[in-house]
């Protein structure tokens, strides 16, 4: 990240003498070659030069010389430094002292504008203390949310401002928002700003929060309803859940939604999928096969509001950020459709919104009384998404050399948003490719809601500045950036990673999941919610870092050493052939699903406000220890009662969803129960974790068998047999598949083999017959 260089204030000719107009000029012309030129140290230098020769001539221009023309002007050239993400870089003290202090007032204001973003301005007016001709420009200044990481104290400095700046702005909306000027204003900050850059831990961020929600419901104001949606008791009956995100398209968002819904009981839960646009995605055509029904909302908020509360949902969860910028998804949050609201993303920090009444953590030590809504806590993977559930989606294919990726050189990747590009990320990749001179770096700028127009550029910057001052060749580093970047691309590039390096904050989980399932190791820092509590345990130690000289440590020693690189990749290979959380989505479908029936329970029993108000966060409820809960289910297995043998287990999932032998005797009484489909997923689930249990294989074909899936079921008999070729049950399973199946050659084999481990059993007699006719 660079730092604005201030230019000498002498350069600068004395307002008498200076030709504003022209001045203003050079700065437009120094903003089209940043749009269409590698944003170098001397493009930087002369738009800084531009900017500060001509917000030195604003500052001085008495009030009067100052036309409305020319103020507008300025605004224009504002904006489209905002955009262009200008403001991101560090700006200078100097600069600060210059033209930041209190006490501003117009042609002032329109300096520090040019120079500084609004948070960095400790005098920025208010709202009401700035002309009303230019609160809707002077409020995009003022909220826009950078686009960089933030320390510590510039996010408690950015806080404070935007609080000071919202609570104004909130004021003047109650006052009047019939005004033309406060509602471009209002306008403006639903545009730019975003809860995102700031640390979960804030201590502003929930008053923020809260402030914002106010905005936006003044804004986009609900229609009061005669009468909340009610809360049925659900006794009896199958739970009412909407699952709705913005498309069934790959994303982290959609991957995360459909894990924790895909497994869910249909006995116990009705799901509707719904998207606000419709997607021919393999994924859409995978989430139509497993919801209950699937719904694209109408195009008209009002229509997608009424349809909502049409649908009579018990629960409506949204799969999706609600913190960051404002757009069609977080506008239907502000609505009450359903009796209990949950948000399902972006769970480091409260949104703030009235009408959402739950939030699903991801890290289980966030800070309940940093929340406006309920915080839930699930017993089960905190992370989960569904990456290997879509079996035909296509993935990109790609070739390292196409790529610029010398023959030879070991490969790290990362895949990053344009506000995780700090000057502490480019500098630890710096030292990672200084340290390990053998390496190459692919930085592919991933898919989001929005792209910053010049974020390669602002990159290849950052990284040039960081690699020259490192010694270390700029043509090692390989960015990749569009507006059109897919996450499916993203996934192909991972592929033929060596190794992949986790942004240090602020990076989506959903690449860690990515980089690891393609059994690619990844270099992980920050906390949980942030993808370190995806890493398997036994390779925990040597690819998570505590701080960034630890990470650029772990970094450099596994990019060196193929051998440690390899025997990583094997013990996660291993990981996965065995399950892990963050893609055993029968657990995570489990652990939310109890989760729901949890809070919908506590919803009707307290109320609504007294559900949000609690700040102890919700967890399913357990009834006793593991073992006793066993024991109990064993007692009730040996009893014949298959209903209390199920409910048992239910309580000991509750513990622990991936519990092995809980889950192998739960498919046990579901198969008793005359559930042979979803006895073969709890099955499945208990093989992949132990796959040498043959009496299981066996129970898994039965299933198969009477769901109608006999090619499978043969399979899981084979596993079977192949480790117990004792199991007489087992042989006459198979011959009677096989003879079903027309595969008269299996079924022979089979005969031959029971008559030799059972030759007195009384069914080969009449098999024989059989099998000879």
């Amino acid at each position: 990240m660079t730092t604005a260089v201030l230019p000498p204030s002498d350069s600068v000719a004395s307002p008498a003498e200076a030709d504003l107009p022209a001045i203003l000029e050079r700065l437009r012309i120094a903003l089209v070659t940043l749009q269409t030129e590698p944003a170098t140290m001397e493009v930087m230098g002369r738009l800084n030069q531009a900017r500060f020769e001509a917000a030195r001539v604003a500052q001085r221009l008495p009030r009067r010389h100052l036309t409305h023309a020319v103020g507008a002007q300025i605004l224009s050239l504002v904006r489209q430094m905002r955009e262009l993400g200008v403001y991101d870089e560090r700006p200078a003290e100097e600069a600060v002292t210059e033209f930041g202090q209190g006490g501003l007032k117009v042609p002032g204001i329109l300096a520090a504008m040019l120079v500084l973003p609004a948070w960095k301005v400790p005098g920025a007016p208010l709202l009401g203390e700035a002309p009303e001709w230019m609160w809707g420009e002077y409020s995009e200044w003022l909220f826009a949310a950078p686009l960089r990481p933030l320390n510590a104290t510039e996010a408690d400095d950015c806080a404070a401002h935007w609080l000071r700046q919202a609570q104004e702005l909130s004021r003047w909306m109650e006052r009047n928002l019939g005004s033309a000027s406060v509602r471009r204003a209002a306008e403006a900050f639903v545009q730019c700003f975003s809860l995102a850059p700031l640390a979960p831990m804030n201590e502003q961020l929930r008053p923020l929060a809260q402030t914002r929600a106010r905005i936006l419901t003044r804004l986009h104001a609900p229609a009061p309803l005669a009468e909340s949606p009610v809360v049925t008791p659900r006794s009896g009956r199958a739970l009412r859940v909407g699952v709705l995100v913005r498309r069934f398209l790959a994303s982290g968002e959609a991957y995360a939604a459909l894990a924790r819904f895909e497994q869910l009981d249909r006995a116990q839960f009705e799901v509707t999928a719904l998207a606000l646009h419709d997607s021919d995605s393999a994924l859409a055509g995978h989430v139509r096969s497993k919801a209950a029904a699937y719904q694209v909302l109408p195009e008209e908020p009002a229509a997608q509001v009424a349809c909502l509360r049409d649908s009579g949902f018990d629960v409506l969860v949204f799969a999706g950020d609600l913190a960051g910028g404002f757009d069609a998804f977080a506008r239907l949050a502000l609505h009450r459709t359903a009796p209990l609201q949950v948000r399902l993303g972006g769970a480091g920090s409260t949104c703030g919104l009235p009408e959402i009444d739950l939030t699903i953590a991801a890290d289980p030590a966030a800070a309940a009384e940093q929340f406006t809504e309920r915080l839930g806590v699930v017993r089960g993977p905190a992370l989960a998404y569904a990456l290997q559930s879509v079996a035909d989606e296509v993935v990109p294919g790609f070739e390292r050399a196409a790529l610029g990726v010398p023959e030879g050189m070991v490969l790290l990747a990362t895949v990053v948003g344009p506000a995780q590009l700090g000057p502490t990320q480019v500098t630890a990749w710096a030292r990672v490719l200084a340290e390990a001179p053998s390496t190459h770096l692919l930085v592919y700028v991933g898919p989001g809601r929005t792209f910053a127009p010049a974020a390669a550029a602002r990159l290849q910057s950052q990284l040039d500045l960081a690699l020259a001052a490192g010694g270390v060749a700029a043509s090692r580093v390989t960015i990749l950036a569009s507006p059109e970047s897919t996450h499916l691309e993203a996934r192909g590039l991972l592929r033929l990673a060596d190794l992949f390096l986790a942004p240090l904050t602020g990076g989506d989980p959903v690449w860690v999941a990515e980089a690891l399932a393609a059994g690619v190791p990844a270099v992980v820092a920050g906390s949980v919610g942030g993808g370190r509590g995806l890493v398997p345990a036994d390779v925990a130690a040597e690819l998570t870092a505590e701080s960034e000289d630890d990470y650029v440590r772990q970094a450099v020693r596994l990019a060196s050493d193929a051998t440690a690189r390899c025997a990583a990749a094997q013990r996660i290979a291993a990981t996965l052939e065995s399950g892990v959380d963050f893609l055993d989505t029968l657990a995570a479908s489990d652990a939310y699903g109890d989760l729901l029936q949890t809070a919908f329970d506590e919803l009707e029993t307290t109320g609504r406000e007294a559900f949000r108000a609690e700040r102890t966060p919700l967890a399913s409820p357990v009834a006793g220890r593991m073992e006793d809960l066993l024991a109990a289910a064993a007692a009730a297995q040996a009893d014949g009662d298959w209903g209390a043998v199920r409910r048992w287990l239910e309580d000991a999932r509750r513990i622990d969803p991936r519990a092995v032998n809980v889950r192998a005797l739960y498919g046990r009484a579901l198969a008793a129960e005359r559930a042979p489909e979803r006895a073969a997923a709890y099955f499945l689930a208990a093989l992949q974790q132990r796959p040498e249990e043959a009496e299981w294989w066996f129970e898994l074909a039965g299933a198969l068998r009477a769901s109608g899936q006999n090619a499978q079921a043969i399979q899981a008999l084979e596993a079977s047999l192949r480790l117990d070729r004792s199991r007489s049950e087992g042989w006459l399973l198979l011959i009677d598949l096989a003879e079903e199946a027309g595969a008269a050659d299996i079924a022979r084999e089979a005969f031959e083999a029971l008559r030799l481990i059972a030759p007195d059993h009384p069914r080969i007699a009449p098999l024989a017959e059989r099998l000879a006719s």
